[in-house]
């Protein structure tokens, strides 16, 4: 029983860190992608 407990924290850490990577890998990206939207916006603008 202590062995299936002990297994079972190690999943759960692994998948929080896991889910916190990838939710931080995605607001990063996503904030990258807008800047560079922003950025072409704010181009058009200026050149027109």
């Amino acid at each position: 029983m202590q062995n299936i407990t002990s297994l079972f924290t190690f999943y759960y850490r692994a998948i929080t860190s896991s889910f916190f990577v990838i939710f931080f890998l995605i607001f990063y990206i996503n904030c990258h992608i807008f800047s560079h939207f922003f950025f072409y916006i704010k181009m058009r603008i200026i050149t027109h």
